[in-house]
């Protein structure tokens, strides 16, 4: 006994404990998902209700906010490819919190679809997991590895609904595009192993710090491919134009469930990588400040257009999110510790904003349902913009929720998105990019257009007139509290983070120290 005691006290077993500890929430979610799968694939079908699938899930999210909270371990593995600290562990805690709010409104729209598989729950779990390991992620391999199991996922999420056209055909081109933008993440890692020798961010930052420094042409040139594809790679998964390819019709042809997490989760674990990157090779900014910056510039101008011309309300929130995210982007190609701050502000600001206005969305599409069911044109059609008319007289209380989220993404003070966008503004008057800064300010005020538009038709037209009054709820009465509670919380946020700022500003500051490479 006293032998095997001495055996698990050796510092190997003490380094091996503390690897484990650190991804317990991790090794907690992954033993979730096996066990949920063997009850569901054993259970009779009957057994399985949404009820419980949304119960279930919401307390292995709980239960893993509550271990990230007090289970606060840092350590790194071998080799570096995983670093745990406690800025990372916030960052993890944050993103499951948007999990827990953004899966009230899943499984909000899994009920206006009428769906009922337990495997989609999984299935996000699982991407869950994925994004928890991605964001400790030092190394360019398990940043892969990570990213590819997410994309999995999402392949999986896109064509979910089996017997619709337009969500098989928008699963094949998610697998074609990002199946293609894989192979030019690997021929980016492959030219910096080759010139460099290793794939570790610390070391890759070291090494161009000497090749620069050291006037080393051929390995800095070599280099330089490498990190011009992996940060392509990364503005595709952000979904930043030019490099978006088929994302709006992925978005468009997938389940409103599924385009909720597309839009919302994967952008803050997909930026706390990229600017760990862009941190790892700060030494190559002069490149990379011209491709981020006129990539965010052109992303911005192609979603505002673009969104002009929608008549659909889903169409135009992706365009509207392609153009919000060129801004973030094209900040961080002014390479500074504040504007990475801001960036950081700014896609909270974003995701809180969004759940909202999607949570609104959601019980529009239910009103657009009962609507075709009263005129019989059945219930699955594309959800125009006329079916708003006549929203204000129909319940005040949300016209109030679109105004408030639409002024803020308009940037209207003093509301949090004015604040968001006011420093992201201000940030490229600092480095004096003057041209950039107004033309942005200029696309933010024409994209207040569409924003404007449909509040219009809420408050003016009246084309369903005999539709008013008449209610219409999407849960069943135990979940309607918790929804109006959400949805009032993160109402209440928006508003309240446009005037009282610090806590946000200092959370993000929080979260740049943990992705320092120093």
């Amino acid at each position: 006994m006293r032998r095997a005691h001495r055996l698990l006290k050796t510092p190997k077993n003490d380094f091996m404990v503390s690897n484990l500890l650190i991804f317990i929430t991790e090794i907690f979610i992954s033993g979730s998902i096996l066990s949920l799968f063997i009850a569901y694939t054993y259970a009779p079908k009957f057994f399985i209700r949404r009820l419980e699938s949304f119960s279930q899930v919401f307390f292995v999210l709980s239960v893993s906010i509550i271990l990230v909270f007090f289970y606060r371990i840092g350590a790194a593995t071998v080799s570096n490819s995983f670093i745990v600290d406690c800025s990372i562990i916030s960052l993890k805690l944050l993103f499951l919190i948007f999990c827990v709010v953004t899966f009230c409104i899943i499984w909000k729209s899994f009920i206006a679809q009428n769906l009922n598989f337990f495997e989609f729950f999984i299935v996000y779990l699982l991407a869950i997991v994925s994004s928890m390991f991605l964001l400790s992620c030092y190394d360019l391999l398990s940043i892969y590895i990570c990213i590819e199991l997410q994309s999995i996922c999402f392949y999986i999420l896109a064509s979910f609904m089996r017997g619709s056209v337009f969500s098989v055909e928008a699963g094949l081109k998610y697998f074609v595009s990002s199946a293609f933008m894989s192979c030019i993440f690997l021929l980016g890692c492959s030219t910096i192993y080759g010139f460099l020798g290793t794939l570790n961010l610390m070391s890759i930052n070291l090494l161009l710090s000497i090749a620069v420094n050291g006037n080393s042409i051929f390995s800095f040139m070599g280099a330089l491919i490498g990190v011009f594809l992996i940060s392509v790679f990364f503005l595709f998964k952000l979904s930043v134009a030019p490099f978006h390819f088929w994302f709006p019709q992925v978005y468009d042809g997938s389940p409103i469930s599924s385009t909720i997490i597309f839009l919302l989760l994967p952008k803050f674990i997909i930026l706390s990588v990229f600017i760990r990157w862009l941190l790892a090779v700060s030494y190559l900014s002069l490149m990379l400040k011209s491709v981020l910056l006129w990539s965010g510039v052109y992303s911005t101008v192609m979603g505002t257009f673009l969104a002009l011309q929608q008549g659909k309300l889903k169409k135009l929130f992706i365009y509207s999110s392609i153009g919000q995210l060129g801004l973030p982007v094209a900040v961080l190609s002014v390479f500074s510790y504040t504007s990475v701050i801001n960036s950081y502000t700014f896609i909270v600001i974003y995701i809180l904003t969004n759940v909202v206005l999607w949570g609104i969305f959601l019980t529009v599409h239910a009103f657009s349902k009962a609507q075709t069911r009263v005129s019989g044109f059945g219930s699955e059609y594309p959800i125009f913009l006329t079916v708003l008319s006549n929203l204000f007289y129909w319940n005040r209380v949300w016209v109030f929720s679109l105004t408030v989220v639409f002024f803020s993404m308009s940037g209207i003070p003093p509301l949090s998105g004015f604040l968001a966008k006011v420093l992201l503004y201000f940030e490229l008057l600092y480095s004096q990019n003057f041209i950039a800064s107004i033309f942005l300010i200029l696309m933010g005020a024409i994209g207040t257009f569409y924003y404007l538009k449909i509040l219009k038709i809420g408050f003016f037209e009246n084309k369903f007139s005999r539709f008013a009054g008449q209610q219409f709820t999407l849960y069943e009465t135990p979940l309607l509290g918790l929804d109006l509670a959400i949805h009032a919380f993160l109402l209440f946020s928006v508003i309240s983070l446009g005037v009282f700022p610090d806590g946000l500003i200092l959370s993000s500051n929080i979260a740049v120290i943990g992705l320092s490479l120093v």
